[in-house]
């Protein structure tokens, strides 16, 4: 065959897939199944939170001896829901019902809340007596509760007011937070401890995130660095995994 025929032949072959017609388009998602996907990312991260939370508080009311920094904690977390973000919004009306009322979001088991009846979805309308009334101002009077041993909280449940009489124990005074990120990994930083959405996605058994947070508590409560990547015990949580 001739370099004239072979140029030529390529030629038609170069022309030939030059004038396939190709046609693409971005798959169709449904409104309704985002909404799905983000609901479940947001019932997640709600699961993720008080697994922390769980964990945390009995870490620090059983170490506060140690801390520098302490407070009176009962166990339990609220929100005025409308001033939560989306998802997380949409998530804990579907858990909780919407409610211009402050309202219990995540109980500790084992807590002094938890033994005191405190249930999440409990609407908290009164404390020692006053009215907390509804919206945000609600949620910054909740805020003010004074750092006393007991105190009483009334709430809506089912439509009955429950009176609630509520004891607190002394806590490190270092709050934890979720954050997301795809990074396992976790942070102190004198004031308060972080971990992120891969960690506990990568963390199995409470004694492993029990671990890993008395890890942190521990920088905070000795004074150690302001900033400690916690690269170091990550890496001995995984060598232990995989070790198993």
């Amino acid at each position: 065959m001739t370099a004239r025929r072979i140029g030529a032949l390529l030629s038609c072959g170069l022309l030939a897939v030059g004038c396939v017609s190709t046609t693409t388009s971005a798959p169709t998602i449904s409104t309704a199944a985002y909404d799905a996907t983000i609901s479940e990312a947001a019932k997640k991260h709600m699961r993720q939170f008080e697994r922390l939370q769980n964990v945390w508080f009995r870490l620090t009311s059983a170490n506060s001896s140690r801390c520098e920094k302490t407070r009176l904690m009962s166990g339990f977390w609220y929100a005025y829901l409308p001033m939560a973000s989306q998802p997380y919004r949409s998530a804990w009306a579907a858990r909780y019902g919407s409610s211009e009322y402050v309202t219990v979001t995540h109980v500790v088991p084992g807590s002094p809340a938890d033994r005191a009846g405190l249930r999440a979805g409990d609407r908290i309308v009164a404390r020692d007596g006053r009215n907390l009334g509804t919206g945000r101002g609600a949620n910054r009077r909740m805020n003010r509760v004074p750092q006393s041993n007991h105190y009483t909280l009334a709430v809506l449940r089912d439509g009955t007011e429950v009176p609630i009489y509520m004891a607190r124990i002394r806590s490190c005074n270092y709050p934890a937070g979720l954050m997301e990120h795809p990074e396992v990994n976790a942070f102190a930083d004198g004031k308060s401890v972080a971990v992120t959405t891969a960690a506990m996605d990568f963390i199995e058994t409470d004694e492993e995130l029990a671990y890993l947070l008395g890890h942190e508590l521990a920088h905070n409560a000795y004074g150690h660095l302001a900033a400690v990547k916690t690269n170091a015990v990550l890496g001995a949580l995984l060598g232990a995994a995989v070790g198993s």
